[in-house]
């Protein structure tokens, strides 16, 4: 992933729910499962109720 300052970052991460179906996965986010890479268009509304971190654009 790139930071805006410091550049090109390796993460290294072991999920513990993988899915193609973004309903799901925000569902999860939504009920404490954790974290998601997830469209923004997709989570507009909870965005503006705070209900999403946005913690990378």
């Amino acid at each position: 992933m790139k930071h805006h300052t410091l550049g090109w970052q390796t993460v290294n991460y072991q999920p513990k729910l993988t899915s193609k179906n973004i309903d799901l996965l925000k569902h999860a986010v939504l009920a404490g499962l954790g974290i998601a890479m997830l469209p923004q268009i997709v989570i507009q509304e909870e965005l503006k109720r705070l209900a999403y971190q946005c913690v990378i654009r």
